[in-house]
């Protein structure tokens, strides 16, 4: 009986996750999700509604480091550094990142490399 109804809030959540994509790809596409943010405060659930799902491994190992490269945030999430550099700068240009160019100099380094850190309104 237990495991009948655990099966059956299994199912309805998937399907609410399912409605849930559909009306933020919608929202993304017509611009609304920037909009609604602008007129009220912003909270966790308006954060995970406004990035894609597959972005929020990225959102939350950011979180953890407070401020990272994408090879840093990669180590977290066990994806590859290119993968993770699409997703920050998706999420950066979502408005939801900062980034800066810090230069790096070591026995074998020079140049600069591009750190990532929440927004103070995501903090």
């Amino acid at each position: 009986m237990e495991q009948e109804l655990l099966k059956e809030v299994v199912s309805l959540l998937q399907q609410i996750d399912r409605r849930l994509e559909k009306i933020e790809k919608e929202l993304m596409q017509h611009g609304a999700v920037d909009k609604v943010s602008e007129r009220f405060p912003i909270s966790s659930i308006d954060i995970l509604l406004k990035i894609p799902k597959s972005h929020r491994k990225t959102l939350f190992a950011l979180q953890q480091l407070k401020e990272a490269t994408c090879t840093e945030v990669a180590k977290i999430t066990g994806r590859s550094h290119n993968l993770e550099s699409r997703y920050l700068a998706r999420l950066y240009e979502l408005g939801i990142l900062n980034k800066r160019r810090v230069s790096i100099e070591g026995k074998d380094k020079k140049g600069t490399e591009v750190r990532y850190f929440l927004k103070e309104d995501y903090r």
